[in-house]
């Protein structure tokens, strides 16, 4: 029995990377078509057709981040995900990570604001992984907001770091507020994306040692993602 799950795997391993190919492959040749055009013929375009392209451009980022998602989710699943294990001092990383939707916050008509506690607060695992843990949660928090301040926070808590990141977006009821960081989940289903995000937040954290939970008091009252991380020690911070 245990060979045929293996072998299941596998089947499954090869097609979504046959998969992951052969859908990447046209939207790199579209995308460099694009950039033909934009290089060539530039005075020539006007508005709608600049329009077109950014459009166009945007499914493409869009597609992308989707089938990485999807590849992502599946090495988590068959056990194939590595990790690195390093000292990752917390301020640096999510500075870093919000300097990345500056530009995209203003155009909104939002903040984003860092609070922490102590700059010394570090963790340790895969500094890559971490990025993409708080990058999603951010860019969660910048896609359903409309006004106001996203706030990233960061404290000491027992044993562990806790990071919160608090918007004023359109929130959501709190009897969805576990389903969320369920694989494929939507509550809207209108909303882009294939619903792997939270649930790649949610493999992450677990597989730093951690717990990722969410609060809302209901729609149009904005939502708080916590994530508590192992705090890495003062001593083993200095031996690392």
């Amino acid at each position: 029995m245990l060979a045929e799950v293996v072998i299941v795997d596998t089947i499954k391993d090869d097609m979504l990377r046959h998969m992951s190919h052969e859908l990447k492959l046209p939207l790199a040749k579209i995308q460099m078509g694009l950039d033909l055009l934009k290089k060539h013929h530039p005075e020539q375009m006007h508005g709608e057709e600049r329009l077109g392209i950014a459009m166009i451009e945007t499914s493409i980022l869009r597609m992308r981040k989707n089938i990485n998602a999807l590849m992502d989710l599946a090495a988590f699943e068959s056990g194939r995900i590595k990790f690195k294990r390093e000292r990752v001092p917390m301020h640096a990383l999510l500075r870093h990570v919000i300097s990345g939707f500056a530009e995209n916050a203003r155009e909104k008509g939002l903040t984003i604001t860092l609070a922490i506690e102590k700059k010394t607060l570090a963790v340790k695992g895969d500094r890559e992984r971490l990025c993409q843990l708080f990058r999603n949660l951010i860019e969660n928090a910048v896609n359903f907001s409309r006004e106001g301040a996203i706030t990233v926070s960061v404290r000491r808590e027992n044993r562990d770091v806790m990071v919160s990141v608090s918007d004023k977006g359109r929130g959501i009821e709190q009897r969805f507020l576990k389903k969320i960081f369920e694989k494929q989940y939507q509550r809207y289903p209108g909303d882009p994306g294939m619903g792997l995000g939270l649930a790649l937040c949610r493999m992450i954290t677990e597989y730093h040692g951690g717990r990722i939970w969410a609060s809302s008091e209901g729609v149009g009252a904005g939502m708080t993602v916590r994530v508590a991380l192992p705090a890495l020690a003062r001593t083993a911070a200095r031996r690392s």
